[in-house]
């Protein structure tokens, strides 16, 4: 199977708003799809963005923030077996187009 996915983020007024649809296989019970913005300059150091949900399909990811993040240039998706631990896996990983 080959995963994919689509990336979007932008600072509107005062709300940064990030998401991303892909298309993963289910996991088992105990682990979960976390998203991460990351930054090319800085890698080691992700912002989360939070948990997956399944919608139809596909997984989907929403995120907003009152900082612009525009400053990450990118996204992973890991795969986490529990909360507060960090970046696990990279199933997909991609770049933001510059404007």
């Amino acid at each position: 199977a080959t995963e994919t996915g689509i990336a979007t983020r932008q600072f509107v007024d005062v709300v940064f708003v990030h998401g991303v649809t892909a298309n993963l296989p289910d996991l088992p019970p105990d682990q979960f799809y976390a998203g991460w913005l990351v930054r090319a300059a800085d890698p080691t150091h992700p912002l989360p963005t939070g948990k997956f949900i399944k919608d139809g399909k596909n997984w989907t990811l929403s995120y907003s923030s009152p900082t612009d993040e525009s400053s990450y240039d990118g996204v992973l998706v890991t795969v986490q077996t529990g909360e507060g631990q960090s970046a696990g896996p990279v199933v997909l990983e991609g770049t933001f187009l510059a404007r």
